[in-house]
């Protein structure tokens, strides 16, 4: 099973943890780490890399980041190359549903493009469906 990490600015990623155990998926392999503004950025980056390496049981860890370019971001930007991570930004609840559904079947390059493409999708004007 891969695991899911969760990273943003400030309660975003605990709040996107609590919906998915709100509405009664198993939460187990998923973590989220926010980051606050009295954050220490080393502590912070300490407590990613931890966090990799307990969720990562050999499949690898899907990491999911509010935005591209941000502290969250770049912390995990520097473990790309040491640690089997795909990084993907625009957290939103669709894609990680997404992600959980499928990380026992896909490989972690194919749960990332499907998470993207699936936070895609949850994304629409409702009167355009009406």
């Amino acid at each position: 099973m891969k695991g899911i990490l969760l990273l943003s600015h400030g309660t975003l990623a605990m709040g996107v943890l609590e919906a998915l155990a709100m509405i009664g998926l198993d939460t187990e392999g998923v973590k989220a780490i926010p980051l606050y503004l009295d954050s220490d950025l080393d502590a912070y980056g300490e407590s990613i890399r931890q966090a990799v390496d307990r969720l990562d049981t050999g499949e690898g860890v899907l990491v999911a980041v509010d935005i591209m370019s941000g502290t969250p971001f770049n912390q995990i930007c520097m473990m790309l190359e040491e640690k089997n991570v795909e990084v993907i930004t625009g957290l939103n609840l669709a894609m990680v549903i997404s992600a959980m559904e499928g990380r026992d079947s896909k490989t972690l390059d194919e749960l990332a493009k499907a998470s993207i493409e699936d936070a895609k999708n949850s994304i629409l004007n409702v009167r355009d469906c009406l």
